[in-house]
């Protein structure tokens, strides 16, 4: 369980907000959530009714029911990506978080396509094509010997007649 921060009690109000935001638990990120507590059947009643209809049709039975519903759906509230650079971002930061993983397993893949991504550029594929460059001389000298061949060709056959498209 992570460990509370104090919130301090005082005359002046500002006084308190910044002592909250001094405290070394607020900047670690350490803030508590409320506990879920025992839910019941009636609460899950009607979270589900609520799930099935996409809105609030009454209001929650309990704090407890509300609260449930929250933590149902805290994994699909974030704003989708839209733009290109938007999902360059957001897959960026998710093979980061991969690749802080103590796995190797998890972080080596991760660590592998932030280097081969165009935003690190650490990997760039390459292909080198050789080509084998001759003189004039030797060039001109194999058409020689190929018109050459040519010319000797003398012993071929000629058939002659019409061609008819069946």
């Amino acid at each position: 369980m992570e460990k509370d921060f104090d919130i301090p009690l005082g005359p002046v109000p500002i006084a308190h907000v910044n002592a909250v935001f001094a405290s070394a638990a607020f900047k670690e990120g350490v803030i508590p959530e409320e506990p879920l507590g025992p839910v019941s059947q009636e609460d899950i009643d009607w979270a589900e009714e609520t799930v099935s209809h996409g809105q609030k049709i009454s209001p929650p039975p309990s704090p407890i029911a509300e609260r449930y519903l929250k933590a149902a759906f805290k994994h699909y509230d974030f704003d989708m990506p839209v733009t290109e650079a938007q999902w360059q971002n957001f897959v960026l930061s998710k093979w980061y978080q991969m690749a802080t993983n103590a796995d190797p397993k998890v972080a080596k893949p991760a660590l592998d396509s932030i280097a081969k991504s165009s935003a690190a550029n650490l990997m760039v594929e390459k292909r080198e094509i050789s080509i084998t460059s001759r003189s004039d001389e030797e060039l001109n000298k194999e058409l020689r010997d190929l018109f050459k061949a040519l010319k000797d060709k003398t012993n071929e056959r000629v058939i002659e007649g019409e061609a008819i498209r069946a």
